[in-house]
């Protein structure tokens, strides 16, 4: 089930569209393991497994707790990335 999961992800699938695809394609059943014969998971069964393998849900009484997905302030943020930082200053052209 841990392949149909990233297929999943990977093809920006519902759990009822992965369902259609495993039993439309091919590369998908051999893929995640499946063969002919065998029987697909239904949606729900899909939906299950990925809520069982996620962590718990953050509730309302520890949502504070939580880290912040900012960066914190120590650390410095380029808004350019660093393969388009220049490795050393261009020279000032006089006017």
């Amino acid at each position: 089930m841990v392949p149909a999961l990233l297929l999943k992800d990977w093809y920006c699938l519902s759990d009822e569209a992965l369902k259609d695809e495993l039993r439309e394609r091919d590369s998908f059943r051999r893929f995640c393991g499946f063969r002919a014969a065998d029987q697909i998971p239904d949606h729900t069964t899909i939906c299950r497994f990925r809520n069982d393998l996620a962590p718990p849900a953050v509730s309302h009484s520890n949502r504070h707790a939580t880290p912040s997905l900012t960066p914190p302030a120590h650390i410095l943020v380029s808004p350019t990335p660093p393969s388009v930082i220049p490795a050393r200053p261009l020279p000032v052209i006089p006017a």
